[in-house]
């Protein structure tokens, strides 16, 4: 693969040539970029992405409901559980609509997913919260899968701290617990 920048009147582009196995080129040109710094990173994006996955994506024009309308009726009938689905629409409905419908796929970013979780860790329970990251990472990771993102983000998001591995675990002697069994049954004789 090779790639190239040049200026095209007021602004710059970036040209790839990708060979494909049949021994045919495929050239992809963007053009639109303000500065050449801009268009280098560009061309180095698609560098990048092409030489990790072996393919060339574009970002699609497709909003996060449509994303997730896609999903509920085509993926998730055939993996996933309904009662799983009627949580997820609830999560949709609840929180997801309002916060990320009217965006592209790719204009949501890492930095809008971790504001969102840190916000509703205001609100919510742990639990709750690590419920809505599994079904954001889901929907993100069913965008990338069908190639309407250049990118996983979510390789870049935090990820909320997992509810039931806080703390340690304390292990008891038999001693111990026969001590907390008669002071039970201590409590119970006296309140009666």
């Amino acid at each position: 693969m090779q790639g190239s920048v040049r200026k095209k009147g007021a602004t710059w582009s970036y040209r790839v040539d990708f060979v494909i196995h049949n021994g045919k080129r495929h050239q992809v040109e963007k053009s639109g970029y303000k500065t050449k710094k801009e268009a280098v990173k560009a061309l180095n994006d698609v560098v990048y992405q092409y030489n990790k996955t072996g393919d060339y994506v574009e970002n699609q024009k497709i909003t996060f409901q449509e994303v997730y309308t896609e999903f509920i009726e085509k993926e998730a009938p055939a993996t996933r559980a309904y009662a799983t689905i009627v949580r997820y629409k609830s999560l949709y409905r609840n929180h997801f609509a309002n916060r990320f419908d009217s965006f592209y796929m790719y204009q949501i970013g890492a930095n809008s997913i971790d504001d969102f979780i840190n916000e509703k860790m205001t609100k919510y329970s742990e639990e709750y919260v690590k419920g809505l990251y599994k079904f954001l990472k889901v929907l993100f990771g069913y965008a990338y899968k069908r190639k309407y993102t250049k990118k996983d983000i979510f390789e870049e998001v935090t990820t909320p701290p997992d509810p039931r591995h806080v703390g340690e675990i304390r292990s008891y002697t038999n001693e111990e617990l026969l001590q907390m069994s008669n002071r039970l049954l201590l409590l119970h004789s006296l309140s009666h």
